[in-house]
């Protein structure tokens, strides 16, 4: 059996696997006011809207079904495969979502892979600047599946969930990437997903521009700046790390990787989840320079950040 027949057999059988233990245990302990499985599995992914989280948090986290049900989720790594388990009938669906430039009418162009992260991301030459990423797991579910994620409608959709909120960012001035196009294949219960963003020219992560030496005092304030900037619309980063902030030649700072991010209510940059981010970027940070000469990442330096933070 091909590779592909192997990954084609494995998505249905864990389809079917997570589809009927969330009807079991829906069945055992539903209440009428309780999220559909669907809804579930999006608040699970982090893909429903800022609103519908919130609307759901309480809820949820306090619903013994619902806890229940997610936990089914995340269970899915000791899948006995029977023999007569697999449904040859698969629908493979194919859709796209496009800024000013069409994705059918993109000029076709070199890719060119970005070293750091999961691999997943890659330069496009020839077509005015362009990153493409395609979405792939982290974390002790990415030996499940790479790059696999459960259907609950295109509206939930990673890359759309992203390109969204780029692009009300961009709308208020804020510094990350334009989005240009964003896409999925739905492969029966799963999908697969990608994103073209903007590229921003000269810039470089900051973990690889920590790495060749040590930042000066303003830039370190301007990291901080940009930060606050996003913290102040309300844009809550899942993942805010030294690989996803940007340092341009000129000093400038942008923002990369919103996938899973939420926008929050405008002007609650003293939230937890504010301080969340800033937590994540700090261990980020230890993380990085942990090898390097003791300049690179300092208490001094997360201070002048803090300093541009305010």
């Amino acid at each position: 059996m091909s590779t592909g027949d192997q990954e084609k057999r494995f998505d249905e059988v864990l389809g079917r696997h997570v589809r009927r233990n969330l009807r079991d245990v829906a069945s055992d302990g539903a209440r009428e006011n309780c999220p559909a499985p669907d809804v579930l599995a999006a608040y699970h992914e982090r893909s429903l809207s800022p609103e519908e989280m919130a609307a759901w948090k309480e809820h949820i986290a306090s619903c013994a079904s619902c806890q229940e049900i997610l936990t089914q989720l995340e269970v899915t790594d000791d899948i006995l495969v029977p023999e007569d388990s697999f449904d040859h009938d698969q629908q493979e669906v194919l859709t796209a979502q496009a800024a000013a430039i069409p994705v059918a009418a993109a000029p076709r162009g070199e890719l060119i892979e970005v070293t750091g992260g999961r691999g997943s991301a890659w330069f496009v030459s020839g077509s005015g600047h362009w990153v493409l990423r395609h979405y792939r797991r982290g974390g002790w579910i990415a030996r499940l599946s790479r790059d696999r994620y459960l259907w609950a409608g295109e509206a939930r959709v990673r890359a759309f969930a992203e390109y969204r909120l780029l692009a009300e960012l961009v709308r208020g001035g804020l510094p990350v990437p334009k989005p240009i196009a964003a896409r999925y294949r739905r492969t029966g219960p799963f999908y697969r997903c990608d994103l073209i963003t903007q590229r921003i020219a000269g810039a470089r992560p900051l973990s690889s521009v920590l790495s060749f030496g040590p930042l000066n005092e303003g830039t370190w304030r301007e990291v901080g700046a940009a930060v606050a900037r996003l913290h102040a619309a309300g844009a809550d980063h899942a993942d805010l790390n030294a690989h996803n902030i940007l340092v341009g030649d000129d000093g400038a700072v942008s923002v990369i990787d919103f996938d899973r991010g939420l926008l929050r209510t405008p002007g609650e940059k003293s939230g937890a989840w504010a301080a969340k981010n800033l937590s994540r970027l700090h261990r980020s940070l230890v993380k990085v320079s942990r090898n390097l000469p003791p300049d690179r990442f300092s208490a001094a330096a997360w201070d002048r950040l803090l300093a541009g933070y305010g």
